[in-house]
């Protein structure tokens, strides 16, 4: 069986030179990692679909987490930001199962307007973390609420 390393490095689909996805075909959501300047942390955005079932977490704990799991020496430093875009697409393709803590705040649908939304979070360490919902569908059929 291929290591954690090894399996994200093969989830993911090269765009550009500085661009990468890691697509979870079921729902059709995908994550995109784009390196602004060399040596710098990529820009992570999330684009949710409207058959979504993303991970109901905010990105900047799966991050953290991600992060402590580097430090411990579960992953190499490269592949905090594919883990962190596999925790929240739950790609299947990656046999591992995570525990973080759930927030609990819900939002009633009926008080939410039906644009699509665009939430950006950045860590601690300056790295941009993004959620866009593609569809005014997506954003009202959401499972996902980041507005607590």
């Amino acid at each position: 069986m291929l290591r954690t390393d090894e399996l994200l490095l093969k989830a993911r689909q090269r765009v550009s030179k500085t661009t990468y996805k890691l697509v979870n075909k079921e729902t059709g959501c995908y994550g995109v990692a784009e390196r602004s300047t060399p040596g710098s942390r990529p820009n992570i955005t999330i684009h949710h679909n409207v058959r979504c079932e993303c991970v109901d977490i905010h990105l900047k704990h799966i991050a953290k987490h991600a992060h402590v799991t580097f430090r411990r020496k579960g992953i190499k430093k490269g592949r905090r930001d594919d883990l962190t875009m596999a925790i929240k697409l739950r790609l299947p393709d990656v046999g591992f199962r995570v525990k973080i803590p759930i927030s609990r705040k819900r939002i009633n649908p009926v008080d939410v307007d039906e644009t699509p939304r665009r939430v950006v979070e950045e860590t601690p360490r300056g790295q941009l973390l993004v959620e866009m919902w593609d569809t005014p569908e997506a954003w009202c059929n959401r499972t996902i609420w980041k507005d607590w």
